[in-house]
């Protein structure tokens, strides 16, 4: 069985001395179900489009390849790790087109919420949610790269989020070594 190319985000907060530490709880009937998890999963066939890998400033599929050690379609895992945060928590990771962080006023978060619902429906792409903001990403500072190979190869990202900024998570589970 070959393993389904897949990318998962972990989201970390430096908050007062503490970090942490993003997750959903997954539904009861999907995979991994009732599990608390971080944001991600396999690599759909819209992440390897070239209208949305063209929605990616800062880093190119070349460069994100060769990160990954891998041939081709490295861009791919970043955006997936985009798309999935966002259908399954709602947190928007991108820029705005003038390079700073994408923190959405009331109204922008009114419409993320309905173009969230028609994305998980099938009616529209990630690539339409981008558009609508002209938002860029991939997004923040993206490192320790592990290759873990089971039912999927998952390549976990680290995204950090520094105090001053905006997001607000609702799971928040604090990480203790």
């Amino acid at each position: 069985m070959n393993p389904e190319p897949a990318s998962t985000l972990l989201l970390l907060k430096d908050i007062n001395l503490s970090i942490e530490v993003f997750m959903i709880k997954r539904a009861s009937k999907t995979n991994f179900g009732g599990t608390w998890v971080f944001p991600g999963g396999k690599i759909d066939k819209e992440d390897l489009d070239s209208e949305t890998l063209n929605l990616c400033q800062g880093l190119d599929d070349k460069k994100a390849s060769l990160i990954l050690n891998i041939k081709s379609n490295g861009l791919s895992y970043w955006v997936a790790c985009l798309r999935e945060c966002f259908e399954e928590s709602g947190v928007p990771l991108a820029y705005r087109e003038d390079g700073s962080d994408f923190n959405p006023n009331d109204e922008e978060s009114n419409l993320l919420n309905i173009l969230r619902d028609s994305l998980n429906n099938g009616k529209i792409g990630f690539a339409n949610v981008l558009r609508e903001f002209n938002l860029k990403g991939p997004y923040s500072i993206l490192f320790n790269l592990e290759i873990f190979n089971f039912k999927y190869d998952i390549i976990f990202r680290i995204s950090l989020f520094f105090p001053s900024s905006k997001v607000n998570f609702n799971l928040v589970v604090f990480f203790c070594s």
